[in-house]
């Protein structure tokens, strides 16, 4: 009787053990494919919807300098790209990146765009064919309006001199006087 309860036992240890067994392996089997679940759904959060360049990446790291003229060959936009860069120190003081649009190329940094992704900044910054701007794109992202540049800007006296005319008048602001003066 004693050795018939000792199989007993055994037997009902070893269908345990396999009940567990098959437990866990089901277990296993359903964190694996909650796990590639999880994976799959992060690898579709950072593929992009649409194909474009995402303005977004720049947000809160460095500001937009966006030049948006129909022809790269554009006498406006060459004018201005040399203002730009005698100034590239004072670019990168400011954190500005400099951005180029026009009907269908551009560029960023070195990297030029594709006709789809002009297509899609132009269309997000409501762009029309003829248009030649200066659009500052801040770091919180939004948009300063769009300038309409008669000539290239003369940086060195024309921000010298508004930056004095600015620091005046917030020193007057913050003393309570709110006479203007020259």
């Amino acid at each position: 009787m004693r050795h018939e309860a000792r199989n007993d036992d055994r037997l009902g240890h070893e269908r345990y053990c396999r009940s567990v067994q098959g437990r866990s392996e089901r277990e296993g089997m359903m964190m694996r494919t909650r796990m590639q679940i999880a994976l799959l759904s992060l690898l579709a959060s950072l593929t992009p919807v649409a194909a474009g360049y995402d303005l977004d990446q720049h947000r809160w790291s460095e500001r937009l300098l966006v030049l948006v003229t129909p022809q790269a060959d554009d006498p406006v936009l060459q004018e201005q790209l040399h203002v730009i860069s005698r100034r590239n120190d004072a670019m990168l003081d400011r954190e500005l990146e400099l951005v180029q649009l026009h009907l269908d190329t551009g560029r960023v940094r070195e990297r030029t765009l594709s006709s789809e992704e002009v297509g899609q900044l132009r269309s997000r910054l409501g762009l029309s064919d003829e248009d030649r701007l200066l659009i500052l794109i801040g770091k919180d992202g939004a948009c300063s309006n769009g300038q309409r540049p008669a000539r290239a800007v003369c940086a060195d006296r024309q921000h010298a001199d508004a930056a004095r005319r600015n620091q005046r008048q917030a020193s007057r602001r913050s003393r309570g006087d709110t006479a203007l003066k020259p």
